[in-house]
């Protein structure tokens, strides 16, 4: 297993947006589609499902025609987009990155730079970058670390608003050798991550102030991220933990 390349990811998302622009049909000059938000990992619903329309049946000789491209660092984080603005996460030497990019042209709008070393007992052979996708709610951005450390953000510039430490003393968090992975969940003002502390198997926060809502009971926390789903049209959080599914 390898470190993901965030350049090569990123060329292939230009590309499928090539794709699709070459396989619209033509409008009128006045009239621009708006492309959808995906706010979160796996999209609108969670389940990574993309709307495509009409796709071009080939490419050019040469491949899509490449609109911009830019390096990034280290890391699993996807590429949110909302309003013309990309949001993922990033390493670059000691400090974990979270960057907010022009769409149209891959400049820099503005970066949230904070340092954070891997846990003594992560496995770097996987990388140091972090691995989950932040989440955006309204005007908030969050986000999580390779150790665990959280922040909601001001979307517009990056300020703090507030932050945890799932792993440690605050939470009870334990780390994971391959580092924290699961991608924060929104529900009706809460925002809920997976925790793995002996009494915070599952946590959620208050979106705007980031106070505890509810913990759940003590479960040690796999690499999966949490999901909504209705069983007998009753909306139940789901939680793929090491031992158990909750």
């Amino acid at each position: 297993m390898r470190v993901v390349s965030r350049f090569r990811f990123l060329s292939a998302l230009l590309a499928a947006l090539g794709a699709f622009a070459l396989a619209a049909p033509a409008r009128p000059a006045s009239i621009e589609p708006t492309p959808p938000a995906w706010l979160q990992w796996g999209g609108p619903n969670r389940d990574f499902y993309a709307p495509a329309g009409q796709l071009a049946a080939e490419w050019p000789e040469n491949g899509p025609p490449t609109l911009w491209r830019r390096d990034l660092g280290d890391g699993y984080s996807a590429i949110l987009f909302e309003n013309g603005r990309l949001y993922t996460m990033y390493r670059e030497g000691d400090d974990e990155i979270v960057v907010c990019l022009d769409a149209t042209s891959g400049a820099t709008i503005w970066e949230r730079r904070y340092r954070q070393l891997p846990h003594p007992k992560h496995l770097a052979q996987y990388g140091n970058g972090p691995r989950a996708t932040p989440l955006i709610v309204g005007d908030r951005l969050f986000t999580v670390g390779i150790t665990g450390r959280m922040y909601a953000l001001d979307k517009k510039d990056g300020s703090i608003l507030w932050s945890h430490e799932l792993w440690g003393e605050e939470l009870g968090g334990r780390a994971q050798g391959s580092g924290y992975s699961s991608s924060p969940l929104a529900w009706e003002g809460s925002v809920i991550v997976p925790v793995g502390g002996e009494n915070a198997g599952v946590v959620a926060f208050d979106q705007t102030d980031g106070h505890v809502l509810w913990e759940s009971i003590g479960s040690t926390n796999s690499y999966s991220s949490p999901s909504i789903l209705r069983i007998a049209g009753e909306p139940q959080l789901i939680s793929f933990m090491a031992q158990e599914l909750i």
